[in-house]
């Protein structure tokens, strides 16, 4: 009888363990596709989804996200998600000195996962850890490097209620470091796409400003985009820049395109060539066109500049 409750016992919990990879692997799944499908502006928003993904499947009720900043000599909590909003630490956690995290930064910089199930798994000689204990309770916890061309960039924490232990398993903290990973990748998406974003809006308000005309065509001469500035040199509106369409169409001398056009096709460039434009009134005005290949999302295109 004995031997049959015990192998009862042992399929069950057989039976657990494979519920559990199973939870474990759709949860990973899950969130691979969220980072996957999410847009710029929600990736913020994704990152925390994550975090409560994560902490709720673990009975974590606390997580964050951490990165180095200052050649790791700071640290700020950057994402977190809490089960009670008053348990919330970022507001405090910004810019601090990394060396305040004490024995946890130097596992951490050892690239180590910290597993802390109860207060016997701290070293004695977390002496600072062990004393906030003391005073604050003990909270199960977790830490698991993000690390970046094998340099520590910050860490994602997990805590417990006070008072209560958790087990973090072995498979759980692998998904970890994947998922880690996965979130390296969106905020470096995130960097990349920001700066394309200010770089885009550092070039629009030059393009609107500049005190000369700026166009760009496609390669057939079809115009793309115009500013202000060569609105007004030939007396023109967007519309009818858009209803007339080539380039050709404003040129007074078509021989003189045929010029341009052969000097951009020999040199890959045009820089200061003399030619008269028509106006909207039916007169004509004198500049100086340069033009340059440029690429507009993977599309080969011209950049005009009109100076009068």
């Amino acid at each position: 009888i004995t031997s049959f409750a015990k192998n009862i016992s042992d399929r069950k919990q057989a039976e657990k363990n494979i519920r559990y990879r199973f939870d474990l692997e759709k949860l990973a799944n899950e969130i691979s596709t969220m980072f996957v499908n999410t847009e710029f502006a929600e990736i913020d928003d994704a990152i925390t989804s994550a975090l409560e993904k994560i902490a709720q499947f673990s009975n974590a009720n606390r997580s964050s996200l951490f990165l180095l900043s200052n050649g790791m000599e700071t640290l700020t909590n950057t994402h977190e998600w809490c089960e009670d909003p008053e348990d919330s630490q970022i507001s405090l956690i910004q810019d601090i000195p990394f060396l305040t995290f004490g024995y946890y930064r130097e596992e951490l910089l050892l690239h180590k996962p910290i597993s802390i199930s109860n207060i016997d798994d701290l070293p004695l000689d977390a002496m600072g850890e062990r004393e906030w204990i003391r005073d604050y309770g003990f909270r199960a916890l977790l830490f698991i490097p993000l690390i970046k061309d094998k340099v520590l960039i910050g860490t994602l924490g997990f805590y417990g209620e006070i008072n209560m232990e958790i087990y973090w398993p072995p498979d759980f903290v692998n998904m970890l470091n994947t998922t880690g990973n996965l979130i390296l990748n969106v905020l470096e998406r995130k960097r990349v796409e920001q700066a394309l974003k200010d770089s885009e809006e550092q070039y629009r308000i030059l393009y609107e400003n500049v005190p000369v005309g700026i166009g760009v065509t496609k390669l057939n001469g079809i115009i793309v985009r115009v500013n202000d500035y060569l609105l007004k040199l030939g007396g023109y509106t967007l519309e009818d820049i858009l209803e007339i369409g080539g380039i050709e169409n404003f040129y007074v001398n078509q021989m003189k395109r045929e010029e341009v056009i052969t000097i951009f096709q020999q040199q890959g460039f045009v820089d200061k060539f003399e030619v008269d434009f028509k106006r909207r009134n039916d007169t004509n005005f004198t500049a100086l066109l340069s033009l340059i290949p440029i690429h507009i999302n993977g599309e080969l295109q011209i950049q005009a500049v009109v100076d009068d």
